[in-house]
C-alpha cells in the first residue's frame, strides 16, 4: 500500500509528526483515522463498511484474519477467532469481554457478542411495516434467514411497485 503511506505521511506532516510510514496496513489506516478524525464520525459505521470491503476482497487485516462476505456477520459467541473486523478490533483495543472493570463504587463487565456488528431493528418498525416482510438481523430475537431479502436496488423498486 505505498499510495496508502503517502496519503497517511501527508496527513501525519500536517499534524507535526516525525514518524513516516513507507508502507501501511489496513489496520494503520483505521488507527491514523481513528486518531485523526476523533469524534468527527460514527466508527462503527466505518468500521462495519470496511468490515464489509474486507469479507468481500478476501484480503487479511494487519492480524493475518480473512473473512468471509457469507459468515463474517452471523456468527455467534465472544472467542478471540472468527467475527467480523469490526469484532476483532472492538475487542482489542476497546473494554469489551475483557473481564470485570472497577467502576466506582461496583465493577462492570462490558461484553460485545460477534453479532453485534448490525443492531438489532426496533420490533415495532418490523410490526408497523404490513405491506411485507422486514428481517431481524442475526443474533436479535425474530431473526428469520428464510426472511427474503434484495440483492439489488432493482429488487427493492420492483417490490415496492408490487405493494401500490
Amino acid at each position: 500500500m505505498q499510495g496508502a503511506a503517502a496519503d497517511v505521511n501527508e496527513v501525519r506532516k500536517r499534524a507535526g509528526c516525525t514518524q513516516l510510514y513507507n508502507t501501511v496496513t489496513i489496520g494503520e489506516i483505521m488507527d491514523e483515522r481513528a486518531r485523526e478524525l476523533y469524534l468527527e464520525e460514527w466508527r462503527h459505521m466505518e468500521l462495519s463498511r470496511v468490515s464489509y470491503c474486507l469479507a468481500l476482497s478476501g484480503k487479511p487485516d494487519e492480524w493475518g484474519n480473512t473473512y468471509d462476505v457469507n459468515t463474517y456477520d452471523k456468527q455467534e459467541g465472544t472467542g478471540a477467532a472468527g467475527g467480523s473486523y469490526w469484532y476483532q478490533r472492538v475487542v482489542r483495543y476497546g473494554m469489551y469481554n475483557k473481564g470485570e472493570i472497577a467502576v466506582r463504587p461496583r465493577t462492570i463487565n462490558y461484553r460485545m457478542a460477534k453479532h453485534n456488528l448490525y443492531w438489532p431493528i426496533p420490533n415495532s418498525a418490523i410490526t408497523a411495516n404490513n405491506k411485507g416482510q422486514l428481517a431481524q438481523n442475526f443474533g436479535y430475537d425474530g431473526y428469520n434467514a428464510n426472511t427474503p431479502k434484495w440483492d439489488t436496488w432493482e429488487e427493492a423498486v420492483a417490490d415496492e411497485a408490487k405493494v401500490q
